[in-house]
Parts: C-alpha cells; structure tokens; sequence
C-alpha cells in the first residue's frame, strides 16, 4: 500500500513537472518564425522559424514548436520570406570602401568629358585640399582610350587630383599631384608602371604600386572621421547580409586603428585582417 502510495505521488510529481515544462516559455530576445530559413546544417534543411537569445541561435524548428517553447519582447512574423546564414565575402578591402563614401563617384562616367563631375565636387566641398574619386573605366567611352592628365590640368591647375579606376589597379593624377610627389620623369616602379606618351611625357596613369608615389601624400583625416568612414562601409554591407569579409592587405597603420576600433567595440562586422606582405609590415610584427 505505501509503495502504491508512493507510486501515484511520483507520478503526479513527474506530470507537474512536464506540465510545467509545457507551459512555461523559455525567455529568449529574438522570435522569428513563418520564413523560409536556410539552416545550412549536414543536410542543408529549409525550416520555418529560430530563437535567439544573446546573440545566439538557441534553437530551431517549425513555427509551432518555436512559439509554443519561448517567448520574446521581438517576434517578428517573416511572411514565408527567405531568412540566410549571413554572407561571407573572402576579398574585400573595407578601407577603400570607407573613403569611396567621401569621394567622386564617377561610375558610369560615359566620356573623359563626364570627369567634369570633379567641378561639381569641388563647388559642394570647395575647402578640400585634394579631390579624390574612383570609378571611371575607358572601355565605357567611345574611343576606349586612357584619359591624360592635360584634361584635369585645363579645369584644375592648382588643386590636386587622384581619381582611381573602376578596378583600383590605376589612377589618374594631375599634374599638381605630380608635383607634390615630386615626381616629373618616369622611372622604374617595382611591381607597377608610369605611363608616358610618344613624347615621353607622364600622362597621370599610375598603374599598381605606382599610385601610391602619390597616394601616401593625401591626408588621411582625423580618427574621428576614418571610424565615422568605416562604419559607414560597415552599414552598407550588413544592409545587404555581409557579416563577415576578410580584408585583403592592410598597412600596419590601418590594422592598429582596427584593432583599436574592435577594441572598444566601434565596429561589429567581423574582419579578418591580412597585413601586406611588405618587408617594413613583417619587420614591424
């Protein structure tokens, strides 16, 4: 009989235990359920919802299951929408990002002519000591040539100019540019290339390792306004799902300000940060 006994209040105990179980929500931060949610697991299986809590997916499953088992302040309904790992991009150079948004941007540009888009710049931010763009590419104009720097020197004679090319594996200065690289003769560039005319005269095509003879003398701004730069680069790629990118070669000067930036949690996207493979960055570390 006091075995029967204990029996039944165990049995109760064991079922008040599961139902309590059953009907207390687990608190998570994050709630995200009817989507279409690509776990790439072993079997890369497609589910309908996920909990999140500090950061970290705490479980995954049928939209049932998950509104059943947690309870959070964000649950967001995705409408069957398509929810991704984040992306990944395994080359990206998240500085020259970061200064493309202070910059010309002359993508597009149809004609040499277009680079007048520089006046238009130099109007709205008539204080800069150096104009400084990217995107232009030749095979877009009608005589698919390279542009001279005669064309920069006719609209600016004083200011200097570095406009990179779509690939940012060549630059057109001026020759203002020229003039505070000291540099006005070709000569040999190890790894890179000064472009001449049939008068042997330097067109403002910096090919490679060349564009930094001129690159090095532009100011690099502020602290304040690089970390104000990156983040900006850093929305626009968490906006279209990059999370993670492995930045593709960083002077010792810019890896120290990353990782000052990380250190004091400034940036959130995750960098893998490679050094130039460059005897005065591999001597220093």
């Amino acid at each position: 009989m006091k075995m029967l006994m204990t029996m039944k209040y165990l049995y109760l105990l064991a079922s008040l235990l599961l139902f309590i179980r059953c009907t207390t929500n687990i608190e998570a931060d994050l709630i995200v359920y009817n989507a279409r949610v690509y776990t790439v697991d072993s079997a890369f299986s497609i589910q309908e919802a996920f909990a999140v809590k500090n950061g970290i997916f705490i479980d995954i499953g049928s939209s049932k299951h998950i509104l059943e088992r947690y309870k959070a302040k964000q649950i967001i309904d995705a409408e069957q929408k398509p929810v991704y790992p984040g992306f990944y991009d395994a080359h990206a150079h998240s500085f020259m990002l970061a200064d493309y948004f202070q910059q010309v941007d002359l993508v597009g540009c149809q004609s040499v002519q277009e680079l007048v888009r520089l006046q238009e710049y130099q109007k709205k931010y008539p204080d800069k000591k150096w104009i400084v763009g990217g995107g232009w590419d030749q095979n877009l104009w009608p005589e698919k040539k390279y542009p001279h720097r005669d064309t920069l020197d006719k609209y600016f004679p004083d200011v200097p100019i570095f406009i990179n090319r779509i690939d940012y594996h060549a630059a057109l200065v001026n020759s203002e540019a020229l003039r505070i690289a000291q540099i006005d003769s070709a000569q040999m560039v190890e790894g890179g290339l000064i472009a001449t005319d049939s008068s042997q005269r330097i067109t403002g095509i910096l090919v490679d390792n060349a564009m930094a003879l001129v690159s090095k003398y532009i100011p690099a701004g502020s602290e304040d306004n690089i970390l104000h730069k990156l983040r900006q680069a850093q929305d626009s790629l968490l906006s279209v799902g990059l999370t993670s990118i492995v930045d593709a070669g960083l002077d010792t000067e810019q890896l120290e300000l990353l990782r000052k930036f990380y250190e004091t949690d400034s940036l959130q996207i995750r960098n893998y940060a490679m050094m130039f493979a460059e005897p005065h960055n591999i001597n220093k570390y």
